[in-house]
């Protein structure tokens, strides 16, 4: 099946500094194309520059870098190289056309990932990309991966300000007199400003707030000092926003736990004993036991000062069995549960595992508490609210320990 139309023949499909991606469509073969911008061709210093990135480019391989092929025998010309044949859109155009794509979450947080990956690559082979710009980011149709392509280190032994124009990406050192060492930099304050640009329909997710701060600040001394140290800062905000949910979650169970029991211990009409003083003596009527009799003032003290004394013995032997066993057995059985939940594995893993893990950790949780609530003959109301305090704790506990580590 055709699916090419004539008007896709030779299209642009990115355009860098100094350099353009062809498309180009022959005898219903699609092929792609690097090549040096028409008003350079004649730049032998350019020309000759060119000709090393396109050597060099060939030895890189990762899957989210579009890939230079060897050049044929009867290569027409020094100035441009095949680029792999596949498929795709840039994500500027992408976005442009599928605007509702910035709504989805998990793919954003897969392209920003994917990205990285493919910059740390770079970094690793002592190359910087120096062009990290939406429309110089690849989608693949079918799959919808990231390719990185037109990186300007091309050129970044002739002159870094050769055809650099503002556009919102690019350091502001890169437009100094004097071109800074440390490129790097310049790659990571491109990246803050891409992830900025991504989310900028939406809300920035609070993991990457602090991280895309710093990597955006005007004094590279300021910003992550590589893509390994950007994800920790990535990292970072993610726990502290576990932290937080864990805050408001035990917050959430300690008001739902004091509004439960303020509402079955809130006393109903049913509940009231009927007490009518007489004369000489004091009715009583207890609507639970059904009596009813007659107590003489001096009976009647000695009647309550009993009572009293019963309740509060078994207030005691109550609170003895909250406090001295069920807490203490309660706290044992939680510890290796909050310590699964918050692992530095599971604190890195993605949203989902982090998810699941909880919430099978937190039903593990709520059902030790039933269970020692039932076998201490306790209330479920008032073990509730003990065993969110001891998770609370514990909670508390395990981030200052993850925070040191």
């Amino acid at each position: 099946m055709k699916t090419d139309k004539c008007n896709d023949k030779n299209k642009v499909l990115t355009n860098s500094y100094l350099t353009e991606t062809i498309k180009q469509v022959t005898d219903g073969t699609r092929t792609l194309t690097l090549r040096l911008k028409p008003a350079y061709i004649s730049d032998e210093e350019c020309v000759e520059s060119f000709q090393e990135a396109a050597t060099l480019g060939r030895e890189l391989k990762h899957p989210n870098i579009l890939r230079i092929g060897q050049l044929p025998s009867s290569a027409p010309s020094d100035t441009e190289v095949p680029l792999e044949p596949l498929l795709c859109v840039t994500l500027e155009d992408y976005l442009h056309e599928n605007p509702s794509f910035v709504t989805e979450g998990k793919e954003l947080e897969r392209i920003v990932s994917e990205v990285m990956e493919a910059l740390d690559y770079l970094h690793g082979k002592g190359i910087c990309q120096l062009d990290l710009h939406p429309r110089n980011i690849l989608l693949t149709k079918s799959e919808k991966r990231v390719k990185l392509t037109n990186s300007f280190f091309t050129y970044a032994h002739l002159t870094t300000q050769l055809g650099l124009s503002p556009n919102g990406f690019i350091a502001p050192e890169l437009f100094s007199e004097n071109p800074p060492e440390d490129l790097i930099a310049c790659d990571i304050y491109a990246l803050g400003k891409f992830i900025s640009y991504l989310y900028d329909m939406g809300t920035l997710p609070y993991p990457y707030r602090k991280a895309v701060q710093l990597a955006t600040d005007e004094d590279p001394i300021h910003r992550p000092t590589s893509i390994a140290d950007f994800r920790r800062q990535i990292s970072n905000g993610r726990m502290m926003q576990l932290i937080y949910k864990g805050f408001a979650w035990t917050i959430a169970v300690l008001l739902a736990v004091g509004m439960l029991f303020w509402l079955t211990t809130s006393t109903g009409e049913e509940d009231i004993h009927f007490i009518e003083p007489t004369a000489n003596n004091t009715y009583v009527y207890d609507s639970i036991s059904g009596e009813e009799y007659y107590l003489n003032d001096s009976a009647m003290a000695v009647r309550e000062a009993a009572l009293e004394r019963e309740k509060n013995k078994m207030l005691e032997e109550y609170d003895r069995k909250l406090n001295d066993i069920f807490k203490k057995e309660f706290r044992k059985k939680a510890i290796p549960v909050i310590n699964e939940i918050y692992s530095q594995k599971h604190m890195d893993s993605e949203t989902g595992i982090f998810t699941s893990v909880s919430t099978r950790g937190m039903q593990q949780l709520q059902e030790a508490q039933e269970e020692l609530a039932k076998q201490y003959e306790l209330d479920q109301i008032s073990s509730s609210k003990v065993a969110a305090e001891v998770i609370e704790e514990l909670t508390r506990q395990r981030m200052n320990e993850l925070r040191k580590e």
